[in-house]
């Protein structure tokens, strides 16, 4: 059993939580809260000091503003630089910067499981760091995003493909999955709860199956690739790494376990598996259900150095390795699969039964809601074609209207010189027959 004593990592100028100053925009608002979140996931802050909280989880979890999310992607893209400018930039020039791999590892790791939170567009950049040939230098990814499960489903889940550049070939991919998502009008809001509790399948498996030719598609254009994902996340990382043992190497923040080896496959002799790490944290309840561990994966164990638990789910969410005074310990696989962790499963599988059925009608709801909405929207779309399409044949008649008004009185009275002797010649003929009836009326009295 191995453990390595962590250093507090600088990845922020200023550690305490930003305040939101009084008539601020949407814009800056949504860019202090992406702040304080990422503090609080890799900080030990906590939530005691988080100024307006009603309004900061009103804005982080009820409503829905992609200012938002791409403030959390330029946050957490900040803290990628911090970390590579303070830790890894120094620790390619001298190897003796005193903060262990391992600890950088799972940091690194835990940010990007974060990231498909932050739902990257198509053709959006992030900068990672990544160690070739024993230097760690920054490349900057393409995201690509891969649709697991459609929008059909009146919810989305896509897995987040990073793509190096082609100048650089030792670059290697990343594939990125997201974890149960808490926010209902987000992405995966309610497709990650429904693979959460389905019986017989491992956390996650049902997504898996879906969307599993186009993880093949996209694992097929690479040498080597590497998965990474937070919770459920993690869970689909295993099932990949499983599936492609020689290929896909893994980094599965805090992940429930996978419930069979279905997915295993054996390696012709010669062949070399890719790593798999696991990372969990004390009091973190989701490690505790599942009981398959990949066969060449090492389980890690963080421990902070104080209470994990100032809010639910801390331990879960957070990231301990980057607090100081928090350890690592390697974990021995007979010291996880033990008799009360089978039990465990056991009794969350026979939940899973009645969870189902609950997290199916919360799916079922959001299905009827988003057809409801294609169908106002199709209705919408139809009375506004149709409303243009009425004002755009009346201007249109008007103009015709008026263009052959006028280009009939054009016609049929061309302004020339010899009309206008005409006119004046007619007129006076007109004046004439007056004064001679004139004279004619005076002659009768």
């Amino acid at each position: 059993m191995i453990t390595i004593n962590n250093k507090k990592l600088n990845l922020f100028k200023d550690s305490h939580y930003a305040k939101v100053p009084p008539g601020s925009s949407l814009q800056t608002e949504c860019e202090i809260i992406a702040e304080n979140m990422v503090k609080m996931l890799f900080t030990d802050n906590g939530i005691d000091d988080l100024p307006h909280k009603i309004d900061f989880f009103n804005r982080a979890i009820i409503g829905y503003h992609q200012e938002l999310y791409v403030a959390m992607k330029n946050k957490l893209q900040e803290t990628l630089n911090q970390l590579f400018e303070n830790h890894l930039k120094k620790r390619s020039a001298s190897h003796t910067h005193g903060i262990s791999s391992k600890q950088i590892r799972a940091v690194l790791y835990h940010i990007l499981a974060i990231l498909p939170f932050a739902e990257p567009k198509d053709g959006d950049s992030f900068n990672v760091p990544q160690k070739i040939k024993g230097q760690w230098v920054q490349i900057p990814y393409t995201v690509e995003r891969i649709p697991l499960i459609g929008q059909e489903a009146g919810t989305t889940y896509n897995a987040y493909g990073l793509v190096p550049p082609a100048e650089i070939p030792h670059a290697q991919a990343l594939l990125l999955f997201m974890g149960t998502n808490p926010l209902p009008s987000a992405e995966g809001g309610g497709i990650t709860f429904w693979a959460d509790f389905l019986p017989g399948l491992s956390v996650g498996e049902a997504i898996f199956l879906h969307g599993r030719d186009k993880i093949n598609n996209f694992i097929n254009r690479f040498k080597k690739i590497r998965c990474v994902g937070q919770s459920l996340g993690g869970s689909l990382s295993l099932l990949v790494h499983e599936s492609y043992p020689t290929k896909v190497s893994c980094d599965a923040i805090a992940p429930p376990l996978l419930l069979n080896n279905r997915y295993a496959q054996n390696i012709a002799h010669g062949e070399k598996r890719r790593h798999c790490s696991i990372y969990t944290q004390e009091d973190d309840i989701v490690f505790k259900i599942g009981n398959r561990i990949p066969d060449d994966a090492k389980i890690f164990h963080i421990k902070p150095k104080k209470g994990t638990q100032s809010f639910p789910g801390q331990s879960h969410a957070c990231c301990f390795s980057a607090v100081g005074g928090s350890t690592i310990t390697q974990l021995e696989k007979e010291n996880v699969l033990t008799f009360k962790r089978k039990m465990m499963t056991v009794l969350w599988q026979c939940a899973n039964i009645f969870l189902s059925l609950l997290t199916g009608l919360y799916l079922f709801i959001l299905f009827i809601v988003h057809q409801t909405k294609q169908l106002f929207s199709k209705i919408k779309r139809k009375h506004y074609l149709r409303k243009n399409t009425n004002s755009n044949q009346h201007v249109s008649s008007s103009k015709f209207t008026s263009k052959h008004h006028t280009d009939s009185s054009s016609q049929s009275h061309p302004i020339t010189k010899e009309n206008l002797l005409i006119i004046k010649k007619s007129n006076d003929d007109v004046e004439q027959g007056l004064a001679q009836t004139k004279g004619t009326l005076r002659g009768t009295k």
